[in-house]
């Protein structure tokens, strides 16, 4: 299975699943640019599970080139990259097919492909395919000039940052599992990207980084927040002839167009519905409402490691724009 997105310029392509032998991704209508692979496989470590709350699975992620590069230079042509799995285990997701996890896309694959196999890890689903967006949007993201920062904003009911490992070793030790807030900030974007309705960057951005598995939501500078302050307070003051504002409620975004301004982009992540507290719920085996626990290698907070992921959708969205 594919799932593709379709650009003014760009044409990314996701194939594969979690636990099939390939997976990976074909990007049409990238630019001639050298590439610094040592900053694609940085992007790649910051979203590797080493941190308290990861998951216990582990790949090698090696990028398996079959075309568009040419000594470290793109050529034009369709970039073409694969990834193995080899760290897998399908006999953690055999019974959740007739016994779906709650939250999980395990109903909804039942019901619309139906298909066993698809229960395997997810299949394109997983998380695990965020691995072809990092690589892609790496490359997107060498090809501007702008300077993306990111941070964690709140994990679960947590807002100092400072304590997350303490937070996290009490959730996991109950079993259960937490969310979080991410925050992206691009630095340098010049004013004029994007345009009116169904044009709008923001629109755009909402589009490549809803695509991440586990989003929930997203806002753009003051957000929701916006709802609480009055127009006097919200409104951003221009105080030079490059249009810089005193303040950046807008997030750098203005009627759908870059303003010049740094982007602001937060993201909503749910928890990970794979939790080892026993849930009641249908199985479709024996028809009717059964004890379910999940087993296997699970995140508490995957949250923790989608920084990066965030960042290069961000990437993706501008290039197109910029292109």
């Amino acid at each position: 299975m594919n799932s593709i997105f379709q650009g003014k310029k760009l044409n990314l392509e996701i194939f594969g699943g979690s636990h099939e032998p390939i997976f990976g991704f074909k990007l049409l209508g990238f630019p001639k640019t050298e590439i610094d692979f040592s900053k694609v496989l940085a992007d790649i470590k910051r979203r590797k599970p080493t941190s308290l709350g990861t998951t216990p699975r582990t790949e090698k992620d090696e990028l398996i080139i079959i075309s568009g590069f040419e000594n470290n230079q793109t050529t034009g042509d369709a970039i073409e990259i694969h990834f193995k799995n080899e760290n897998i285990r399908k006999k953690d997701y055999s019974i959740f097919y007739d016994h779906p996890r709650p939250g999980h896309v395990d109903y909804v694959i039942r019901e619309k492909y139906k298909d066993e196999k698809m229960i395997y890890g997810s299949s394109i689903f997983s998380g695990r395919m965020t691995l072809p967006m990092i690589v892609a949007g790496n490359l997107c993201k060498q090809a501007l000039n702008y300077e993306f920062e990111s941070k964690l904003v709140q994990v679960g009911t947590l807002t100092d940052i400072s304590k997350l490992d303490n937070y996290l070793k009490e959730v996991s030790k109950k079993g259960d599992s937490v969310g979080g807030i991410v925050e992206v900030k691009v630095k340098n974007v010049e004013v004029g990207l994007g345009g009116p309705l169904f044009s709008r960057l923001s629109a755009k951005i909402a589009q490549t980084v809803l695509s991440i598995p586990g989003t929930k939501g997203i806002e753009f500078g003051a957000g929701f927040d916006s709802t609480n302050l009055l127009g006097s307070k919200f409104n951003d003051l221009i105080i030079d002839k490059d249009g810089k504002t005193k303040t950046n409620n807008s997030g750098g975004i203005s009627g759908g167009i870059s303003n010049g301004n740094a982007i602001i982009v937060r993201v909503s992540f749910r928890p990970p519905s794979s939790i080892s507290i026993p849930q009641l719920t249908y199985n479709f085996k024996s028809n009717q409402i059964e004890e379910l626990v999940v087993e296997g290698r699970h995140d508490v907070a995957y949250v923790r490691r989608v920084l990066v992921v965030v960042e290069n959708m961000i990437a993706l969205a501008l290039l197109d724009e910029k292109l």
